[in-house]
């Protein structure tokens, strides 16, 4: 009796195991129905637009990721028609403008930031004796195309009642000016 009883148990167990594995690899399915809607369901809310975000921006189907963007005008039958889409946001720090093309690319788009931390490169060199004396009044910071190597920034300096403005680009080498605002 007790052989049967190891031999059921041994039987009743592989059994089990035969059967429920398949059940555990089937939640790792990368079907396309699954990852469809995953692309489609906001997954975010958006607050900040950083370097992080960029690669979102590149095509407006990217967008979705975020819950609080809405789209008017613009539904599953008129995207296609419409010739470009443009999306604007202004607030006290950030001023936004993208356009995409019919295919949903951008085509253009800048980011203004301002009164934002600089990067250390940038500091760095605001803190040297080359500008020993003088304050940071304000800055900007203007990315183009969401490119991360296409950010330019504008920095506002002053010295009693003189003032300087100095430019750099994505690496903190000085230039003459902003390519583009």
């Amino acid at each position: 009796m007790k052989s049967i009883n190891s031999i059921l148990k041994i039987v009743l167990g592989t059994g089990f195991l035969f059967f429920y594995t398949p059940l555990l690899n089937a939640q790792d399915c990368k079907c396309q129905e699954v990852i469809t809607v995953q692309q489609i369901e906001p997954t975010s809310f958006l607050t900040e637009i950083g370097v992080n975000e960029y690669p979102y921006f590149l095509n407006i189907a990217g967008l979705k990721k975020y819950s609080n963007i809405q789209y008017i005008g613009l539904d599953e039958n008129s995207y296609p028609k419409a010739d470009f889409f443009t999306v604007k946001s202004k607030n006290k720090n950030m001023n936004l403008k993208a356009t995409y093309g019919k295919n949903g690319n951008l085509i253009d788009g800048r980011l203004i930031k301002e009164n934002v931390p600089l990067p250390k490169t940038i500091a760095s060199k605001l803190v040297s004796d080359e500008y020993k004396g003088w304050t940071m009044a304000s800055n900007k910071i203007v990315v183009h195309d969401f490119n991360v190597l296409r950010t330019e920034y504008e920095v506002k300096l002053q010295q009693d009642e003189m003032m300087q403005t100095v430019f750099f680009d994505h690496s903190g080498n000085q230039i003459k000016k902003i390519s583009r605002t």
